[in-house]
């Protein structure tokens, strides 16, 4: 289920001609529904902007404009108005007539997986790109420095919008 519901998001990013690459806003609390879009970005080769819905609207609209990104996905469009992109409910309908297979889109170790903003504590926020590989390192080096298992499990302490 979750992989057929990641599937429609991607199509339905993917046929909406966005830049290739093209870096998609993901504002949604902690949920299952955050993961779906988060594979459904990536999985139609777009990279993810991680933004937290309890930050200021202030903060949110320099990140996504300075980002350029053309769309922002979000688990409800209600009381969000932002002119310059297109705002995506994962629950709309029309993702949901999507079809559920993979895209088989060819994803390469150097494309951008994500972009994050540092906290902005000396000035204005700034995005830093985060590849494919970088993020497989950090993998991989956790899983040898802490000895991690497949049956292991990880409690996440922060937002989906803080870099580890």
């Amino acid at each position: 289920d979750l992989n057929n519901r990641a599937n429609q998001v991607s199509r339905y990013l993917h046929l909406q001609g966005f830049e290739e690459g093209a870096i998609i806003g993901l504002m949604m609390d902690r949920s299952i529904d955050l993961i779906v879009g988060l594979l459904g970005i990536l999985k139609s080769g777009h990279a993810y902007l991680p933004i937290d819905p309890d930050q200021p609207e202030q903060r949110t609209v320099h990140m996504l404009s300075d980002s350029k990104s053309p769309a922002l996905l979000v688990k409800d469009v209600e009381g969000i108005d932002f002119d310059f992109l297109e705002v995506i409910d994962i629950n709309n309908e029309k993702l949901d007539k999507r079809g559920k297979s993979n895209l088989n889109l060819p994803l390469v170790s150097t494309n951008l997986a994500y972009i994050i903003y540092t906290s902005g504590s000396t000035g204005q926020p700034k995005g830093v790109m985060v590849n494919h590989r970088s993020v497989i390192n950090l993998i991989y080096s956790q899983q040898e420095l802490f000895g991690l298992e497949d049956s292991d499990r990880i409690l996440q302490f922060s937002t989906i919008a803080f870099d580890a």
